[in-house]
């Protein structure tokens, strides 16, 4: 009997209805349904999106929609089963820590015999976390004597996410803001005592205690600079100028400007980039600002030596015409590698490492990236180092106007990027 009760009638489609002899028409049926009140009721219940539990005063449950148990982990039948016992024991699989809440809010709800609304929880693993609106009525009858409660169940996961999405906006609104307002305060008085420390150097070369300490100022000074800068940079980022770029020719760009610091670490490069690769639409200088930020880190890790791996590909999605080509650029180290506790926060604003870092680099390049309709991934590669990953559209979703890509000055780097082997075709498309 409690089968029956809960299993809801079909309505027969109109299709269906139409191509059988005899049958009714869709108005009649629907008619027919409307006709039989408690059928038509089950049947707006079952289409609801949000679930609805009804309860009796000893907690039972007398009321339960399929909605409501896609959202609490529950099924099978249900009808007179205990709702606090019910949901406890799904709430395991579901990943549910606001199970106990919720059993009180029905008890309380039927204790003082008021709505109780605007309660949120989350629930399932913490990289797939849902969020769970609930709202419980009481249920009385027409002499106003309490029957019971009603639980009314809404996922709201995204308007959540949609939510944080706009704090963020609003969030990145303010620092822009901000960074251009503080901006100009600090560089000035930050130039003043960085002039007053190389004055003292000069004029206190015998004197080794404050030629050291004014040194000391002098660098902290840099630093604070470097540091007000990143935050302006990643605070209002500029839209992308895009002109046709030589990728090997940016990359030997990005080499002559570490080749004192390679000579100091005495690393070795080692690169695969085809001249043959059709030019890239990118800003050259935030792209340049990119690859530099990468290598830096790269010899940064390395300071006991080693090779960097640089390659380049094409990347036409075999068996997907539908996916644009993209350009491909690995930067692989030899260092330590990154710790897994820190690997999936590199790319949040502030968090370093380094004694002297401001934790903006890597989320610097991250925007840089993302503005060109592309992706940067950092993972450790196999054995060790570090692997950073930059995939570039060739053809972006609005291309702006181009301009010819001025030559550039050749120098020992550009010539060895020049006399790499080129890889075969098959390895240019899918060879890692």
């Amino acid at each position: 009997m409690r089968e029956r009760e809960q299993r809801a009638p079909s309505i027969e489609r109109p299709g269906d209805s139409e191509s059988s002899p005899g049958a009714a028409s869709p108005a009649a049926a629907a008619a027919a349904a409307q006709a039989r009140p408690e059928t038509y009721s089950r049947l707006l219940l079952d289409s609801l999106s949000t679930g609805v539990v009804g309860l009796d005063t000893q907690g039972r449950i007398v009321l339960w929609t399929p909605r409501a148990g896609e959202l609490l982990g529950a099924s099978g039948d249900v009808i007179g089963r205990r709702f606090d016992q019910l949901i406890r024991r799904s709430a395991q699989r579901r990943q549910f820590p606001g199970v106990e809440m919720l059993i009180q809010i029905a008890r309380d709800t039927m204790a003082n015999g008021r709505p109780s609304r605007g309660h949120e929880f989350s629930y399932g693993p913490d990289r797939g976390r849902g969020a769970l609106s609930v709202e419980c009525s009481p249920v009385h009858d027409e002499d106003g004597n309490l029957w019971g409660a009603a639980l009314f169940l809404r996922d709201v996961t995204e308007r959540r996410q949609a939510e944080a999405e706009m704090r963020q906006v609003h969030q990145m609104a303010a620092i822009g803001y901000l960074a251009a307002c503080i901006a100009h305060e600090i560089r000035n008085p930050l130039s003043a005592i960085k002039a007053a420390a190389q004055y003292l150097q000069r004029e206190c070369e015998d004197s080794p205690l404050i030629a050291q300490f004014a040194s000391i100022i002098d660098d902290e000074s840099n630093r604070l600079t470097r540091m007000v800068t990143d935050f302006l940079i990643y605070a209002r980022p500029q839209p992308p100028s895009r002109t046709p770029v030589s990728l090997p020719d940016l990359i030997g760009g990005c080499l002559r400007l570490l080749e004192p610091e390679l000579a100091r670490v005495g690393v070795d490069i080692d690169i695969r980039c085809p001249r043959r690769l059709p030019p890239i639409p990118v800003d050259r200088d935030q792209m340049q600002q990119v690859l530099v930020n990468v290598l830096h880190n790269a010899l940064q890790a390395m300071e006991g030596g080693g090779t960097i791996r640089i390659r380049a590909r094409l990347r036409r999605r075999s068996g997907d015409s539908a996916v644009a080509p993209t350009v491909e650029i690995i930067i692989e180290d030899e260092g330590p590698g990154i710790p897994p506790k820190d690997l999936e926060h590199i790319f949040t604003p502030f968090f370093t490492t380094k004694t002297k870092g401001s934790g903006l680099g890597l989320p610097i390049c991250q925007r840089i990236v993302g503005s060109h309709g592309g992706t940067i991934t950092v993972e450790n590669a196999r054995g060790a180092g570090a692997r950073c990953r930059i995939e570039l559209p060739l053809h972006p979703a609005a291309d702006a106007p181009y301009a010819p890509d001025p030559p550039r000055p050749a120098s020992q780097l550009d010539l060895l990027a020049a006399h790499q082997p080129w890889p075969s075709p098959g390895q240019e498309d899918d060879s890692p």
